[in-house]
């Protein structure tokens, strides 16, 4: 390409992206489609720069556009939030797919009881497929800001995509990243308890894994207690006592994570006896480990074994918190 058509290239490219479908005569691009331009642009504003960093075009606006540091900021912005307007478009499109498997199987209720249930059970599923469709409509049709995104993955009860909204704003509020993993973990028990499955399972497989390394919207010991206090609370079939065992493990939590929680929680003046005992779990299957981590770690987990100590209620515990700490000094050498 010559060096004019760059230009030519980013102010086109430009045009397309931000072209509102709404208005008469305009084309529809999707979302998708939008997204490819803005990665285009992006190429051809970087070779513009180069062009006018080495003297083959001068610089200056292209029109109304500006090609700069900033309008490459821009353009690297616009592509995250888009990528983020994609994956609500995207998640709205699974519930959707959800909706009609349920409505296929309410349709073979044979009953009487059963079809009357089912008839206002369906005009409740189609006002929200309709209000769904809408919103889909809406995503495809134009770029939002970052304000529209979480309100808009918030109505439709996104609640992983609020969650990668807030990761990308960098957004300080625990409080509202609690809330949601709340919901998350809230509407997988409710789910479960309709049917005949184990709840326990349904929330550990639910789980968005991808948010692990990111602690400003992973609060683990937020998550740990709320498995905690839910686990004896919605008892069902059997409580399991290694549920957050079992969610360490799947995610692969570093044993200095596990105790960092665990020390939290055990600040925390409601927790009792359950969480004394996943604090023993925690210890007992570090010294089965043994090796590197536990020795890096050993500090903190002899610390919150003792801390441990201060919350049992039963001699059997005391007994076994301090032979576990006699166990990890003997190791310690």
């Amino acid at each position: 390409m010559t060096n004019e058509m760059w230009q030519e290239a980013v102010k086109l490219l430009d045009s397309m992206v931000y072209s509102k479908s709404t208005q008469a005569g305009a084309r529809h691009y999707a979302l998708k489609d939008r997204i490819r331009f803005l990665t285009l642009g992006l190429v051809c504003a970087n070779k513009v720069i180069e062009q006018q960093r080495y003297g083959e075009i001068s610089e200056g606006p292209l029109g109304s556009i500006q090609v700069d540091s900033d309008y490459i900021f821009k353009l690297r912005v616009h592509i995250e939030l888009a990528e983020l307007q994609l994956e609500i478009y995207e998640a709205l499109v699974n519930k959707l797919d959800d909706l009609a498997e349920k409505k296929a199987r309410r349709s073979g209720a044979e009953s009487k009881r059963m079809a009357t249930r089912a008839s206002s059970s369906d005009a409740s599923s189609g006002r929200k497929e309709v209000e769904m469709r809408d919103y889909l409509s809406r995503l495809d049709k134009g770029l939002y800001d970052i304000n529209e995104l979480y309100d808009t993955a918030l109505k439709l009860r996104l609640w992983e995509c609020c969650l990668s909204i807030l990761k990308f704003s960098n957004s300080k509020t625990p409080h509202v990243v609690k809330r949601i993993w709340k919901n998350i973990i809230c509407e997988q028990i409710n789910k479960a308890l309709k049917g005949d499955g184990s709840w326990r399972e349904q929330v550990l497989e639910a789980l968005p894994r991808r948010f692990v390394k990111s602690p400003e919207v992973f609060p683990l010991a937020y998550i740990c207690g709320l498995l905690e206090e839910y686990n004896n609370k919605y008892i069902r079939d059997n409580s399991d006592p290694e549920l957050t065992l079992k969610l360490f493990r799947e995610l692969r939590v570093p044993l200095r994570d596990q105790i960092q929680a665990y020390t939290q929680l055990m600040g925390e003046t409601h927790r009792g006896r359950e969480v004394v005992n996943t604090v023993e779990r925690i210890a007992r299957g570090a010294i089965d480990r043994k090796g590197n981590e536990l020795e890096e770690n050993a500090a903190g987990l002899l610390t919150l074994l003792s801390t441990a100590e201060v919350k049992t209620s039963t001699d059997a515990m005391m007994k076994s918190l301090v032979e576990l700490k006699q166990q990890i000094q003997r190791l310690l050498g």
